[in-house]
């Protein structure tokens, strides 16, 4: 599945848009992660969570026949001991996909 940033997807027309799909982990920061963090050293929990977010963003694009992700977007937050990573976008069909030429 195609996921991009942009608003299209170079070379495909989109010929259906399915709705917003996301996913959202929550994990506990240490004093060591906000640390690393500080000095601008990749934190691997905000790396993984970053993945295991954009999993389950793909398997809601996926139940939904998606072909790709469109505007796709992240957003960090960190509250007290806890950061949460959330990655949204829009599910879309291109013309001449399977799944769309099913559904028309």
């Amino acid at each position: 599945m195609i996921i991009s940033t942009s608003h299209e997807v170079q070379g495909f027309k989109i010929i259906r848009q399915l709705g917003i799909v996301s996913g959202s982990v929550m994990h506990k920061t240490t004093c060591l992660d906000r640390f690393r963090s500080c000095l601008g050293k990749p934190v691997n929990k905000v790396r993984t969570a970053r993945k295991h977010a954009i999993t389950q963003m793909l398997g809601r694009a996926g139940a939904m026949e998606a072909d790709a992700i469109v505007s796709v977007r992240f957003t960090t937050t960190q509250v007290e001991k806890y950061t949460e990573v959330y990655v949204y976008g829009t599910a879309v069909q291109f013309k001449g996909s399977a799944a769309s030429t099913v559904s028309q």
